[in-house]
């Protein structure tokens, strides 16, 4: 019997692709529930069927950023909306809940890690949500995981812009309590999700940098308008909404400058491993899958995304739909826990046969 985990990241589900008046959802990213349903039942069937098969989702899975609880995305999130936001997601994915359900049945596990679109996760109400309508076999993590030299976790703390105080987590305003949200979360929630009822793809091109200098060409007037309109967007946030959260002016010159440099997260790892002492690091949240080697043994794996992104990089220019994952797989009579250096291995997710699929505009 073997020993094997999965890890994914990066799902963004929604509150499903059709709205209540059956019109397309332009803020849904997630499209391939019945794939991901498929990848479900391939590893807890035939050669996984009796194997130990553990499902690790690193964060970002329910986005709970872009979902609307009205019309206006709240800039405080209250327990309460948490909730309402993670019932309606639920709702909006019974095939992915349904895998899910049916994947922890037949003997799987699954370990969830938040993201910074799913912080919500946070509230242990939001917890219990999800263990309700799937399992209270689901074990949530708050810190990286790590065992038998990998490390996993999401990638969002090592930027500025998405960075929490997870030991203030939570604020009290108006005799209320709200998630401590950093800039980023406010920019995603009050500045992109508007912006994708215009430009429904605009949360989805990596890499950004190169996205913007093609809008300059090709779509000038609208890059040019929103552009002034998120340095405004900053301002406010900065100075006058909520001015306590970033009053350090060095955090605002650093949230500015990786606005325009965004850290590669390849260039930081060997630094991660070197302080955290393992041998594999694996992350998401940039949604650009990747597997690097060091010359000192180490690795760096990027489990990517399941949604559907243009790419402006010349290298892989063009739309992308790669569902892409890592296996760690522990070598015959090796298991967690016994300090054995696992092998971890980037795959793409093809599925089943299929004679056709949906058209998806």
């Amino acid at each position: 019997m073997k020993h094997f985990k999965l890890i994914i990241s990066d799902f963004h589900l929604g509150t499903g692709a059709v709205l209540p008046d059956g019109g397309i959802n332009p803020l849904e990213d997630f499209r391939k529930d019945d794939k991901f349903v498929e990848f479900l039942e391939y590893y807890r069937k035939g050669h996984y069927e009796k194997e130990h098969v553990e499902l690790i989702i690193n964060g970002d899975f329910f986005d709970m950023l872009q979902a609307r609880t009205t019309s206006r995305t709240p800039y405080e999130i209250f327990e309460s909306v948490a909730v309402y936001k993670i019932r309606r997601i639920l709702k909006g994915h019974p095939k992915v809940i349904a895998g899910l359900q049916a994947f922890l049945k037949t003997g799987g596990r699954i370990t969830y890690m938040w993201g910074n679109h799913d912080a919500g996760l946070w509230w242990p109400a939001v917890q219990k949500e999800i263990h309700k309508a799937i399992s209270s076999e689901i074990r949530f993590l708050l810190v990286p995981y790590e065992f038998d030299g990998v490390r996993v976790e999401h990638g969002h703390q090592y930027e500025v812009v998405h960075h929490f105080d997870v030991d203030n987590m939570f604020l009290e305003r108006k005799g209320r309590t709200i998630l401590n949200y950093p800039f980023g979360s406010f920019f995603v929630a009050g500045f992109l999700v508007p912006l994708k009822i215009k430009r429904y793809y605009i949360s989805q091109v990596v890499p950004f940098s190169k996205f913007l200098r093609w809008g300059l060409i090709f779509d000038f007037w609208f890059t040019v308008t929103q552009g002034v309109r998120a340095v405004l967007f900053f301002i406010k946030m900065r100075f006058i909404f909520h001015p306590f959260r970033f009053a350090k002016m060095s955090k605002t010159l650093k949230i500015i400058y990786e606005a325009m440099n965004r850290p590669l997260f390849h260039q930081i790892a060997p630094e991660v491993l070197e302080k955290s002492g393992m041998k594999i690091l694996v992350m998401g949240h940039n949604h650009q899958a990747a597997h690097r080697h060091y010359r000192n043994g180490t690795q760096y794996v990027n489990t990517g995304t399941w949604t559907d992104v243009t790419s402006f990089d010349p290298g892989s220019l063009g739309h992308l739909s790669r569902p892409t994952y890592a296996i760690v797989e522990y070598q015959e009579g090796t298991k967690p826990g016994d300090g054995v250096l696992p092998k971890v291995i980037l795959r793409v997710w093809r599925g089943r046969h299929h004679e056709w699929d949906e058209f998806d505009l």
